[in-house]
């Protein structure tokens, strides 16, 4: 996984389950991370909290909304230059 450290990712449904497990390894293996939440933002945060590392994100997206994730994509590109 050497070739995956330093590079950015981001993953939706990151407050909880599969999501969060997911977020968690990949901080732990050397990734930078943009977690989301949609309703969940504190749940978001807990998860935030455990990623290990340094230079993850949270950010607020609504996949069914377009504007929701057009603004997501702004915010993750100023912060990361891009994914």
């Amino acid at each position: 996984m050497e070739s995956l450290k330093g590079k950015t990712v981001l993953v939706t449904g990151s407050s909880r389950g599969i999501g969060a497990s997911t977020a968690q390894y990949l901080a732990e293996i050397g990734m930078r991370v943009a977690i989301t939440y949609s309703r969940s933002k504190d749940k978001a945060e807990e998860v935030f909290k455990t990623l290990k590392g340094d230079g993850h994100m949270m950010v607020s997206l609504d996949d069914s909304n377009e504007e929701s994730v057009k603004e997501s994509f702004n915010v993750i590109s100023k912060e990361f230059g891009g994914l």
